[in-house]
Formats: structure tokens, C-alpha cells, sequence
């Protein structure tokens, strides 16, 4: 099996996140590439969640411990990918934790006090 860091990374390959995908489908197939849920919007809920909170970029960045010229190319899709750290700091600060499942998935689980 092969995998790629320009697209979706393969379960458990890497503790990368990818946020967009440049190789259509069929091609994955081809190599043998497995497809995992794309995160191509991953940096529009990170916005969504600043957003919600009623913070500006700069106060966001900075309770959440990160650069914020990091923070604006992810929410400019100037990034293609994601570290897991990064992703950390917002999943694992105490204001945003109950974010982080529909952060990363899509999804939310509203009896554990999860919201989007």
C-alpha cells in the first residue's frame, strides 16, 4: 500500500492532517490508496468555531497558544495540512473541548455536551 502526503493520509499512517485533495479518487483506487473522511473543511470549522465564540483572529490565536500568522493561513487555506499538535491546542483547551469531535468529524454528540 502506498501512501501519499500531497492527499488524504491512510488510517493510522500518520499524525498528519490533510486538508486538501488533488488526486481525484480514481486514481487512489488505482495505487490501492485508501480513503479516509476528507478534512478539506477542517480550517472553515476552525473559523466557524473562532467565529461562534466571538473571537477575533489575534484573541483566538492567542488563548489557544498559537502563532497567529499560523492561525490565518489555515483559516485562508494556505495550508494544506495540519499537525496534530496544532490541532491539540484547540481540541485540549477547556473552552473549546466540547468543539473537538464535530472539529475533527463532522459530527457531534449533543449528551456529552458536544456541539457544532
Amino acid at each position: 500500500m502506498v501512501a501519499s502526503r500531497v492527499n488524504a493520509p491512510l488510517v493510522g499512517a500518520s499524525r498528519t492532517l490533510y486538508a486538501k485533495q488533488s488526486t481525484p479518487k480514481s486514481v487512489h483506487a488505482l495505487i490501492g490508496v485508501r480513503q479516509v473522511v476528507p478534512v478539506a473543511t477542517i480550517f472553515e470549522r476552525i473559523r466557524q468555531i473562532r467565529q461562534a465564540e466571538g473571537l477575533s483572529q489575534d484573541a483566538f490565536s492567542k488563548e489557544i497558544g498559537m502563532n497567529f500568522g499560523t492561525l490565518r493561513n489555515y483559516e485562508q487555506g494556505r495550508r494544506e495540512s495540519m499537525a496534530s499538535n496544532e490541532l491539540e491546542k484547540i481540541t485540549k483547551h477547556p473552552r473549546f473541548q466540547k468543539y473537538a469531535l464535530w472539529l475533527v468529524t463532522e459530527t457531534t454528540a449533543p449528551g456529552a455536551g458536544q456541539i457544532s
